[in-house]
Formats: structure tokens, sequence, C-alpha cells
């Protein structure tokens, strides 16, 4: 497999990429994943042993897992046995959520639980918290402070992970690239290059179903599932994951036929790779020996100003505070959506406006100025708030060490060169790894950033939360938004059920942020997943996770 991004982080509570994830959940347990095939996502047992029983008010979850599931064997158990899983590791798991110095990446997600913020002021992992109750070793009573009717999305995630307290004591920090959990494969060796998973001996009785896994004929035919049908899970007895930041030489390993089976095509080559652009189709020589899936994302991708700069965010001076926004929106004016879709993403699809993408219930359009190339507006805008060549804030462009970024950097200057921006004035910082640009993004060191976002549950909130207070850095607010208003809308959209009276409140919301010209957002990627055909998978880039276990593979050399 491949992946163009090197995950930073394993430790499910400090989890903050799509890369860092789709390993995690290979290695952990959660109580619940996503049917592999079923769309819309729905919801199936993964550790749990049936749905949860919720009280009638909706704040308490009645939550049983399995017997006899073991965590894979680990010198971190007495005798390096992997002992029984109980409910209090999951316990233990949203306790260390709770302490600071565990610095996760969602405690907001997890201050909903009763007694999870008066634990906090304590930290005394000896205590109990007041909605954790261990009813026994595999029953737990989980209560609410709120109404939460989506809760149950959340323990699906990776950030709700079983995590022995042995291995975190052993090997604290080190824990980030040595996970414990009790899930499908066992996390071998780790680098920048690559990871290599080995079956854990030990996972429990998974038989795929093919039917009830959500097969469609017509969708899902063809990738050779139906042979995998009635076999025990997972399939693969090694797994090797490369980390291939640069298009080409992912592309240039993936033809070889001997080294990566799986990639994505490069923009650069699709001319040269695809027969027809819509719907997306090979030509003949490459159709004879790989399958290809597009894939619409489910999340987004956008860039966002650091307003924690004074310099082009909150400014204590109010009349500076005003041309800072009016600079950000002479910026978001003055950037060419379809430029930048035709030469870096195949030219599939349409940017939109507003945080949350059409693939998700309860998108809620806005209008389309905000997605608009305007250089005659922004130029305006500009000089309404005397902004000049020479006052003009050094604006530093945060990016990976990749082509493709400085790229994507030059044409953005290019932009910015049409509304006056002094081309001197906008520089590139890169970082030399995926994990440490995001390490750079939460340290806010660049004053502009571009990401990809991929929300961990089917739910538009999610993509909202880049923007609540409570979620700051490390958290997912990484522009660091702050808005009373907003804040107090999305607690209240939490705890709403689906329907028109929450959609309003999404689209409120929405519109505050994009009112606040804090970020150029949004365009939905559609990933052009390409493998070999002697994998069988369905393989899918939006919120399936632990989907590893399910591919297989025929005989096939692989060199090292």
């Amino acid at each position: 497999h491949s992946l163009n991004g090197v995950p930073k982080n394993l430790d499910p509570v400090q989890i903050e990429s799509y890369y860092s994830s789709l390993i995690a959940t290979s290695v952990y347990d959660t109580f619940y994943s996503y049917k592999y095939l079923k769309r819309p996502y729905e919801i199936k047992e993964n550790l749990a042993s049936g749905l949860p029983q919720v009280s009638k008010d909706g704040k308490v979850y009645t939550l049983r897992i399995k017997k006899g599931v073991y965590f894979a064997d680990d010198a971190c158990f007495p005798g390096g046995k992997g002992r029984e899983v109980t409910v209090h590791d999951f316990i233990y798991t949203m306790k260390r959520h709770m302490d600071p110095s565990q610095r996760s990446s969602s405690p907001s997600t997890w201050v909903v639980i009763k007694g999870m913020k008066e634990w906090k002021e304590h930290k005394d992992y000896s205590k109990p918290i007041e909605g954790l109750e261990a009813v026994d070793n595999y029953t737990l009573k989980l209560t609410l402070e709120e109404v939460n009717p989506r809760f149950i999305y959340e323990l699906t995630s990776p950030q709700a992970a079983f995590i022995p307290r042995e291995a975190v004591e052993k090997y604290g920090p080190e824990l980030a690239m040595h996970p414990v959990g009790s899930g499908p494969f066992i996390l071998k060796s780790i680098d920048k290059t690559k990871a290599e998973l080995v079956k854990n001996p030990s996972f429990r009785k998974d038989v795929f179903n093919l039917k009830a896994e959500g097969y469609d004929a017509q969708r899902d035919g063809g990738f050779g599932l139906e042979q995998l049908d009635g076999k025990t899970l997972p399939h693969l007895d090694r797994l090797v994951i490369r980390f291939m930041n640069q298009e080409t030489s992912r592309w240039n390993s993936f033809t070889k036929g001997n080294e990566i089976q799986y990639s994505t095509i490069p923009s650069d080559l699709s001319g040269q790779i695809l027969a027809s652009m819509n719907p997306p189709k090979l030509k003949p020589e490459y159709a004879e020996k790989y399958l290809l899936r597009p894939e619409p994302e489910l999340g987004l991708t956008f860039s966002s100003f650091n307003m924690g700069n004074p310099e082009i965010g909150y400014n204590p001076d109010p009349k500076r505070n005003e041309a800072n926004k009016a600079l950000r929106c002479a910026i978001r004016q003055a950037f060419n959506w379809p430029a930048r879709i035709q030469r870096f993403y195949y030219g599939l699809g349409t940017a939109y406006s507003g945080a949350i993408s059409p693939a998700l219930p309860g998108y809620t359009p806005l209008s389309p100025a905000s997605v608009t190339h305007d250089v005659k507006a922004a130029k305006k805008l500009l000089a309404q708030h005397n902004w000049n060549k020479k006052n003009m804030p050094v604006l530093v462009f945060g990016g990976t060490a990749s082509v493709k970024h400085r790229q994507m950097f030059e044409q953005f200057r290019g932009f910015l060169k049409r509304i006056g921006y002094p081309r001197q004035k906008i520089k590139y910082k890169s970082a030399s790894t995926f994990g440490d640009f995001l390490k750079r993004v939460n340290e806010g060191k660049f004053d502009y950033f571009g990401m990809g976002w991929v929300p961990s549950v089917p739910d538009p909130l999610q993509l909202l939360e880049r923007y609540y207070g409570e979620a700051h850095s490390p958290g997912s607010n990484k522009s660091l938004f702050r808005d009373e208003k907003f804040d107090a809308l999305f607690v209240q959209a939490k705890a709403m059920p689906d329907g028109a009276e929450r959609t309003q409140v999404l689209r409120e919301m929405n519109q505050i942020v994009t009112d606040a010209c804090v970020a150029i957002e949004s365009f939905s990627r559609t990933q052009l997943n390409i493998w070999h055909k002697d994998v069988k998978m369905a393989y899918t880039s939006n919120l399936l996770r632990n989907q590893f276990k399910y591919i297989s593979v025929g005989p096939h050399q692989l060199s090292h």
C-alpha cells in the first residue's frame, strides 16, 4: 500500500491525521465501526456485542463488549502475554483525553461525558468519572451531560480506542510509535519511509459477510470481493505501507509491478492515463493491469489564515481588526478556484461556499460569492481600508517539502500578485514531513496553510468543529477562530436531532465563519484510487478507517 503522508503519532489520544488513524485503527479496537460497503454509512458492532441501550432521556448509554478478546502479546504485559480487554481500558483512554499532559487532539469531543470536567481538575487516575461506570468488566454505563443524538458515531473514531494502561506506563511518549491494541494487526516496524504490519495471531473470530457489509453488485462488482465471502478476517499476513509524498515517485513505484500495489493517479499524468475524465475511465493499456475506483470526498480541502497573528488575524485595535478582515476577504476574492481545480485536481469538481461538504447530510450551500474569483472587487476592498504595497504584512505560506505544495504556493502567489500584493512579501516555509507540518500549524508558525479534512463521523458538525473555540490547537481549530455566538450554536446543534431546525442552525454557523473570511473554502476532491488486479478490495479514503482487514491479495512477489 502507499500513502502520500507520514503518520506523526499513532497514540489514539493524540491522533490528528488521516494517515495516523488509518494505521491506528488496524491495531486498536473501538466499540463500533462502519459497514465496509454500505453507503450511506451504517454503524456496526466492532468490539461491542450489540448496539447500545439508550435511556428515554437520551443521556445514558449502556454498552457491552465481547468477552474473550485479548490485547496482542507485548512486552508491556507480564510474561509478554496480552491480557483480556475490559471496559476499564476505555475509561482509562477517556481519562487520558482529559489529562493536559497527554495533549489530546479531541478533548472537546469527550467533555460531554458527565464528570469529565471535574475529573480534569484533579487528574487523579485512581478516581472514578461519574459518567463512566463499569457495571462489570464487559458492561459500561456511560452518561452524558446533555443529549447528543449522534454520540454513537464518536465511538467509531480512533480517538475512542481501548488502550491498555500497561502500554502507556511502559512506553510513555514512545507509545506514539509503539501501539498496543486488540485489533487485526500488530505494528512490526515504522520509520519515515514505511510501516510494516503483521496479522495479530490472537485476533478474535471475525468472518467476512459480503451481504451484511452492504455489497451492491452493480457498484462493487468486478473487484473480486465475492471470493472473500465467508472467509476469516484479516486476509493479509503482512502489510507494508510506504509513505511517498511525491506523486510521480508513487506512480513510478506502482507501475514497476513488483513494488507498491495501490496508488492514486498523479494530476500531471491524468491525460496520459485516463481515456475520459467525466466519468474517469482508464485507457485500455492501463485497464488491462489495474482497477480504478473514483471516489467523491466526504471531507474537503481548504486554506486557512492564522487568526492568532495580529498582522493578519485578530488585532486589539478595532480599526486594524476590520482592516485585517478586509485583507483576508480580498485574498479570498483573489483566489481562482477554477484554475486551482484544473491544475491540481484533474479539473473534476466545483468549489462551493461554506464549511460543509455536499456529501454530508445537512449540507447548507450559501451564496457563491465566497468562492467567486473577483480581482476588481478585491482591489476595491483593499483601497477602502487603505492597504497598499508598503503596509501589507509579510504572509508566510506553510506547506510540506513536496513539488506539489511548492507549485500550489507559486500559483497562490500569482493570484495575489494580480491584486497588488508584493511578491517578496509572500514567503514559503516548508516542513520536511506532514507530521512536522501539523506541528508547525499547531504552534502558529504559518500565517496561511492549506489542509484536507476528512471527518471521522458522518456529521457536518465535525467539519464546523474546525472553528469551535473549545477545539483550539492541538485540536481541530487550527485557525484559532473565536466567536461567542458560533460557540453557543455549536453546543446547541450538538444536542439537536437531525432535521430542518438543526440544518438551519448549521447554516447560521456556516454563515458566521464565511462572513469572517477566516478561510478560503471549500472544495471536495474526487480521489482516483487505483490498484493492481491481483488485489481484492474496494478501497475508500473516506470515513472507513479499519479497512485493511478486508483486503486480500493473490500470489505476488514483492520487492523489499
